[in-house]
């Protein structure tokens, strides 16, 4: 995995990405979340599971794959954004302004 992982890093690394305007707002305001992400999503898959039917995924695993997939990133997102926004950044800008003097 390592391997993989430094192998990935070091392709996107050298490649020369041009994407418009949006698309670089949204890629790094998606990428100022996924580490609240990776560290409540399963929470919210645990959740997800009690609270919704999962019945139909064994008929249909890849749109059950995805959908919930994508449901527990959207959940994780939008729950690490308020973390953030309501206790983290006030949080750090107060250690900053105590630091400071």
């Amino acid at each position: 995995m390592f391997i993989y992982t430094i192998s990935l890093y070091l392709l996107f690394k050298n490649m020369n990405l041009n994407v418009g305007d949006r698309a670089e707002k949204a890629i790094v305001w998606l990428s100022a979340n996924t580490y609240g992400v990776y560290l409540i999503h399963m929470i919210v898959f645990e959740q997800l599971i009690k609270h919704l039917d999962g019945s139909w995924g064994s008929k249909h695993i890849i749109a059950y794959s995805l959908s919930f997939t994508s449901l527990v990133f959207i959940i994780a997102n939008g729950a690490t954004f308020i973390i953030n926004s309501t206790i983290c950044n006030k949080a750090l800008r107060i250690i900053k302004k105590v630091l400071r003097t």
